[in-house]
């Protein structure tokens, strides 16, 4: 179950609209940079968890026509979808569910874009739960958030760091702390992608 926020989005469907129409306006200078920046697979199932309107699925499935995808999303929110263009027709479905829970299994890339810094390190790590134990051996988790550099020069994930302090008892995270939460729910990282975004890209892999 969710609490803080969210619970109130899912408790006003005014706030709920105007919150998810912001975060995909929010996230969609991001998503064709992210698309571009991974080498994606050339065929398989891409499940966005969390995924909102699907604008970064939709980015990934233009480009790679030979994948599928699934979005992964509360009911209201998946409902109000962008896949339905001929650009990706046929090869894209929307799941309804709570992350917290379970997550679609079946897929070779696990995706969550702008998630984990939502949530605090135990909320978090329920998440990573769920799609840890939807993967099959040969699937990737991508975890798409800014990632903290050290020391105290100026950087924008430091900006977004305290907004997420403020509005959702969150943070982002550096390396060693993602690292830290991937490891105690049987992950490990792999490689890190760089984006011309302030996000980076971790990719991560049964431990």
């Amino acid at each position: 179950m969710m609490g803080g926020y969210f619970a109130y989005l899912e408790s006003d469907d005014a706030a709920r609209e105007v919150f998810d129409a912001g975060m995909a306006a929010f996230s969609a200078p991001a998503d064709a940079l992210v698309a571009e920046a991974f080498d994606f697979p050339g065929t398989g199932t891409v499940v966005d968890v969390g995924g909102g309107r699907g604008g970064l699925l939709r980015e990934i499935l233009e480009r790679h026509t030979g994948l599928h995808g699934v979005l992964f999303d509360r009911g209201a929110t998946a409902g109000d979808h962008i896949l339905d263009v001929p650009s990706v027709a046929g090869r894209w479905r929307v799941e309804a569910g709570d992350f917290f829970s379970a997550v679609p299994t079946g897929g070779d890339l696990y995706v969550l874009k702008q998630i984990l810094h939502d949530w605090d390190d135990a909320d978090g790590l329920r998440i990573l739960h769920s799609c840890r134990s939807a993967m099959n051996p040969g699937s990737r988790l991508l975890v798409i958030d800014p990632l903290i550099p050290p020391g105290n020069d100026p950087h924008p994930g430091k900006a977004l760091d305290l907004a997420m302090m403020t509005l959702f008892d969150s943070a982002e995270r550096t390396i060693e702390e993602l690292d830290a939460l991937l490891s105690r729910a049987g992950l490990r990282r792999t490689r890190i992608v760089a984006t011309p975004s302030p996000t980076s890209i971790v990719e991560a892999v049964a431990a």
